[in-house]
């Protein structure tokens, strides 16, 4: 009997964990929103950047919100075959706020990769990176957000698509741009993919 207790447990916790797991929160620039970049190295957003879907939920609070990132430093860059490799260091957290300003969830958003693209269909730049969840204030009844406490870390991906290779671009004049994209995923805890 015991057996059988802790076999139906282990089955809730994964089916709980799975369900958490592919809690991605995808934002874009399709309901406003736009960046800057200055020429040597700082990139500027300007907001609301709009959360589009929270992946594998049928309706989330969260969708339709708004996602603030802030300016964006990049340094140690490196042009190698045309491509730029740099770190990027935020100006300030990043948050999600309501369409009233209040802040839903703020976090760290720590120094990650920049790698620029040039390819056939376009030229795009990623930027990878991990948010320490530094406040979380669900006043807008998501489940999603409920799923995420103070330390939460989620992992942070941003996709900014420019006219040109972005080794032109660097020491010269504002570029500017309306495209961008990414998303914020649940990171799962060591303890929760070692039963997965």
């Amino acid at each position: 009997m015991k057996k059988i207790v802790v076999v139906l447990t282990i089955c809730v916790m994964v089916a709980t964990s799975m369900a958490g797991f592919s809690a991605d929160i995808n934002y874009s620039t399709d309901d406003g929103g736009s960046w800057q970049y200055d020429g040597v190295d700082t990139f500027s957003f300007f907001q609301p950047v709009g959360i589009d879907n929270i992946q594998d939920a049928t309706v989330d609070a969260l969708t339709g919100q708004f996602v603030f990132i802030p300016d964006l430093t990049l340094s140690s860059v490196v042009i190698v075959g045309g491509f730029v490799e740099a770190v990027v260091s935020p100006g300030s957290p990043i948050s999600i706020k309501d369409a009233g300003g209040n802040v839903l969830l703020e976090g760290t958003l720590g120094n990650g990769d920049f790698i620029a693209m040039n390819t056939i269909s376009g030229a795009y730049s990623e930027f990878m990176t991990d948010i320490i969840v530094t406040y979380v204030s669900n006043t807008i009844g998501s489940d999603l957000l409920d799923t995420i406490q103070v330390g939460t870390e989620l992992d942070f991906n941003l996709t900014v698509q420019h006219r040109t290779n972005f080794a032109d671009i660097i020491g010269q004049d504002i570029e500017t741009g309306g495209a961008l994209s990414g998303s914020m995923s649940i990171v799962p805890e060591p303890a929760t993919l070692a039963l997965l």
